[in-house]
């Protein structure tokens, strides 16, 4: 069915999980009430038309902006446990080769989540030789048993006995969960290398946002406190992120900036 782009009518979008919102602000209309995202379409076409040896900067920067937005969606939506870290043993696993690993990775974590209820959030990394390991966040449907060891705010750092490729860690999450979350996502940031082709696996029965569509005044929307305004030049538009707390804080912002035709 052919676009109709006299729909793409909305210039903001809210994504709200567990009372957290995530708004993005365009300034000038990007999206369409019933959900339909531009600049998806627009990334999906030219994926399609890139040649392999494409890695231009924007589109980079422009994929690890959707990858962090959408594993902080994930996060937010879902109660984890435990920030995790599993590292791979070069006596059990070529640490280097990442067909390898995704193969054995994904087989051990659809067991658990069939076997268990697991749900998960990886980011995958490179340490300076360029072995890979994984930092991402579980719920609590694995065992865990204490390392002996805590970590610098004194919380015992766990180990998972499951994980059978090397070496794990699991703290159990405390303090400000959203900073958690922000945490795991400077990983996605922090290179622009998408190991195996993705920034980030997740899985199990995770919740998932939920979506709604508005008319915002851009303008006002930057002024508010926390707003994060950058450039996306393959749109060919100005970009508003801010995340609100809760639901009061989002009716207040709204009643500010909304406007209607």
């Amino acid at each position: 069915m052919p676009v109709d782009f006299y729909d793409i009518t909305r210039t903001a979008r809210v994504s709200s999980c567990n009372g957290v919102s995530f708004v993005t602000v365009s300034d000038r209309p990007l999206f369409r009430a019933a959900g339909w995202e531009l600049s998806d379409k627009w990334d999906s076409s030219s994926r399609s038309k890139k040649t392999d040896g494409d890695t231009s900067a924007d589109n980079v920067l422009r994929s690890q902006r959707r990858a962090r937005l959408r594993l902080k969606e994930l996060a937010t939506c879902n109660d984890f446990s435990y920030f995790v870290t599993l590292t791979l043993d070069k006596e059990k696993i070529d640490r280097y080769d990442f067909s390898v690993i995704l193969k054995k990775l994904k087989n051990w974590l659809d067991n658990r989540v069939r076997r268990c209820g697991l749900c998960y959030i990886l980011v995958p990394e490179r340490h300076k030789d360029g072995a890979i390991h994984f930092h991402g966040f579980f719920n609590d449907s694995l065992p865990v048993v204490d390392s002996g060891h805590t970590d610098k705010n004194g919380h015992v750092v766990y180990n998972l006995p499951g994980w059978s490729f090397g070496f794990s860690t699991a703290i159990s999450l405390y303090g400000d969960y959203l900073a958690a979350v922000g945490y795991v996502c400077k990983y996605i940031a922090k290179d622009s290398e998408k190991i195996g082709g993705r920034w980030y696996y997740s899985g199990g029965d995770l919740r998932q946002p939920s979506y709604s569509y508005f008319n915002v005044d851009f303008d006002a929307a930057a002024a508010f406190p926390g707003a994060y305004v950058s450039t996306v030049p393959a749109v060919g538009c100005r970009i508003i992120k801010l995340t609100f707390g809760d639901e009061k804080s989002l009716k207040d912002f709204l009643e500010k900036t909304q406007f209607t035709f």
